[in-house]
């Protein structure tokens, strides 16, 4: 059994809130944008902000995480994209006066592969570029004058 000892759900929560309202406030503006001028760059703009925005959000969040090891990566990607496509079905009649069955089903799950690929990458990323601290002058990597 994996338990998230180190995971600081406020946190966590915090994050995944910030980039639900920056995804959903960004691919309506890009989608009406796309509606009333049909221009391809913003079809193109459509489908590449979400992968992108998970991208800086996952590593703005796992930047500083204490827990940023695979059991905690994978959590990330189900809870974010998990609650991004409930609470999109949720605002889907308000909005887009649509059923909540137009955005909960296979081909949009199958679609949020590269979104689950971006958290991931986003991670791998903040953990490869810790700051590094030097103990000592001869560890610094340049000396200062």
């Amino acid at each position: 059994m994996i338990f998230f000892d180190g995971l600081p759900w406020k946190r966590f929560f915090l994050f995944g809130f910030l980039s639900f309202l920056c995804l959903y406030a960004g691919m309506f503006l890009l989608y009406v944008a796309w509606t009333a001028f049909l221009h391809p760059l913003f079809f193109i703009s459509l489908q590449l902000f979400p992968p992108l925005a998970y991208l800086f959000f996952s590593w703005m969040y796992f930047r500083h995480a204490q827990a940023n090891d695979w059991p905690s990566r994978f959590l990330t990607v189900f809870a974010w994209i998990g609650s991004m496509m409930l609470l999109s079905a949720v605002l889907m009649g308000p909005v887009y006066g649509g059923s909540w069955r137009d955005s909960l089903n296979v081909e949009v799950l199958q679609n949020q592969w590269l979104s689950a690929a971006a958290i991931l990458v986003g991670a791998f990323v903040a953990h490869q570029t810790k700051t590094r601290v030097a103990d000592s002058v001869d560890q610094m990597d340049f000396i200062p004058r």
